[in-house]
């Protein structure tokens, strides 16, 4: 997931040099931004603890940071973002405006989607149907595609929050439920 945003990153760089233009880099971050790009990571940023839910309906299976594994004891497994567990077949939704930069799929993640709000990320992965395309420009609660079902019948999302290369816990950005 870094290398991808590296990539970006990366992109972004190269296009401004390219284009020579007036892009500004955002405070604390390398990434050149075009004046839409900075107002959109503002928008972004100032929709904090406001944005919706990446599924209508569900509850956080798995908290972000360091978490006890559910067996043996002393072992923490790390999580980059929050597991969302909901009702099987469930759409999943863009949680604000954005461009989705990639949609791949990851091993033990599945179809995993991201979406760039200026220089903000956000991923969504364990899908198992996808409805949108990478270059494509989505509005908040836009559906991307289907949540999906494990073996054990548990219906699951995993959702991150980039700013630049920093990972972010995703609980501070959606709504409290």
């Amino acid at each position: 997931i870094k290398k991808v945003i590296e990539d970006e990153i990366r992109l972004a760089e190269a296009a401004a040099r390219k284009t020579n233009s007036t892009s500004k880099k955002s405070a604390g971050s390398s990434m050149p931004m075009t004046p839409e790009a900075a107002a959109l990571s503002s928008s972004f940023a100032g929709n904090r603890g406001k944005l919706p839910w990446p599924v209508e309906t569900g509850f956080v299976s798995q908290p972000y940071g360091d978490n006890p594994h559910p067996t043996l004891k002393g072992i923490s497994i790390p999580n980059d973002g929050l597991d969302i567990r909901t009702e099987p077949n469930s759409n999943v939704r863009a949680v604000f405006d954005g461009t989705v930069t990639k949609v791949t799929t990851m091993p033990g993640y599945g179809g995993t989607i991201i979406i760039k709000h200026g220089e903000y990320y956000t991923l969504y992965s364990k899908l198992k149907t996808i409805s949108i395309k990478s270059g494509q420009v989505i509005k908040a609660k836009d559906v991307l595609g289907q949540v999906a079902t494990d073996p054990d019948g548990r219906a699951e999302v995993h959702f991150q929050t980039w700013k630049g290369l920093q990972k972010m816990n995703p609980s501070s950005w959606i709504t409290s439920k």
